[in-house]
């Protein structure tokens, strides 16, 4: 594994380190989109709303916050609209195989269906008249493209 190029009590912009290292520039938890790190951002400003976060000794960083975990994808002609318990229990105890939770309450759980392209694309982009756009289709890989997807579209249509 690559070692970060951080150096212990120094204090860093968070700008700079998602300018880098990529990933979500709000939220206390960020994963990196370009390295395979999970960045967990903190400060004594969390405070005066509840966060209470801090090192219990040199091995163990307890953080005041939420996780988003999953997702588990399931793929075919027709699907179950509900959440499956087991799958979600899997995902749950694949989790604690590498963390402490004190609080392992699930606040909510949703389930996405989403459209697939059959000729293998991600995305269905159309132009029905001057000025509009429509993209749709991107099959459950929004969280993943679409914010790529959308810099290459606003891009272009300010460039051409």
């Amino acid at each position: 594994m690559e070692k970060l190029p951080f150096i212990p009590d120094q204090i860093y912009k968070r700008s700079d380190i998602h300018d880098q290292y990529g990933g979500n520039r709000q939220g206390g938890i960020s994963p990196s989109a370009k390295f395979p790190f999970i960045f967990i951002f903190s400060g004594k400003s969390g405070e005066q709303y509840g966060y209470k976060d801090g090192w219990d000794n040199p091995n163990i960083f307890s953080y005041t916050g939420e996780l988003i975990i999953g997702d588990s994808h399931e793929y075919g002609p027709t699907h179950d609209p509900f959440d499956k318990n087991d799958v979600n229990q899997l995902i749950l105890d694949y989790l604690y195989g590498f963390g402490i939770f004190p609080d392992k309450t699930i606040a909510a759980t949703w389930n996405g269906t989403y459209a697939k392209l059959k000729n293998g694309g991600t995305e269905l982009i159309l132009n029905p008249i001057p000025g509009v756009t429509i993209v749709n289709g991107l099959g459950g890989a929004g969280m993943t493209l679409s914010f790529g997807l959308a810099d290459q579209l606003i891009n272009q249509s300010f460039i051409s």
